[in-house]
Order: structure tokens, then sequence, then C-alpha cells
């Protein structure tokens, strides 16, 4: 299990640093959530053109993106017509519910296209475990 300890990229202010550590450290208690990550590689052979492949991940992000708790994106292949990369996020205060989004994503993408590559992590502000 992959962890990583997030934080702010670039220069901070003086008040910035304070404001960012006392927000993981509110109450003395430390803030913990988790970011589910995932990718999905897609066959999409049955398309003749650009613009099929673009219906159907245009469509398969749109439902994606209907979820409160889900970003997608297409994220690779962009001029290949016969293969789509979406790419999908979500933050949670569970690592089991951050897992079970993005395993939902790939329940959803599989009803309209075949996938034949995918990869998901869990990370967690968290220095520990995950």
């Amino acid at each position: 299990m992959a962890v990583m300890v997030l934080r702010p990229t670039g220069s901070l202010t003086h008040r910035e640093r304070y404001l960012w550590d006392g927000a993981l450290n509110a109450g003395g208690s430390h803030l913990k959530f988790f970011v589910g990550v995932a990718y999905y590689r897609l066959d999409l052979s049955f398309a003749r053109s650009l613009k099929d492949k673009r219906q159907v991940v245009r469509s398969l992000i749109d439902r994606l993106g209907r979820s409160a708790t889900l970003s997608a994106a297409e994220a690779g292949d962009n001029d290949v017509w016969k293969t789509a990369v979406i790419a999908v996020s979500c933050v949670s205060s569970s690592h089991e519910m951050a897992k079970r989004t993005v395993e939902g994503a790939l329940d959803l993408i599989e009803r309209e296209a075949e996938v034949v590559d995918s990869s998901s992590w869990v990370f967690s502000t968290d220095d520990g475990e995950a």
C-alpha cells in the first residue's frame, strides 16, 4: 500500500504555514483523510472515428461526474480512436470508502466498454499506515 504525506507545493508565508499546520493538527488531533486515484484503459474497437470515441468517453465522464464524491477526466490516448484512458479520484475520511468509490467507477465503466488495463491507489495524509 502506497502512503504519502500531502503537502502544499511552493513557498508559503509564515501565516499560510501556520494555517496549514493548524489544519493538519486541528484541536490537537491529526487530520486524516484518504485520496483514491485510479485509471482505466478502455478498448473502443467499435469506434469508427474520434467523434464516436468522444461520444462514449464524454458520456462516461458525465455519468461518473454525477457522483458527489468522484471526479473523472480523459487522461490519455486523446487522438487515438480505438482506446481511451479515464482517470478518477475521490477524497474520503475512510480508506474503505475511497477504495469502494474508485471500484464503483470501474463497475460503471465496464457496462459501456471493455477495460483492458487498470490500476488504483489509496493515499493517506497520515505518515503511518493507511
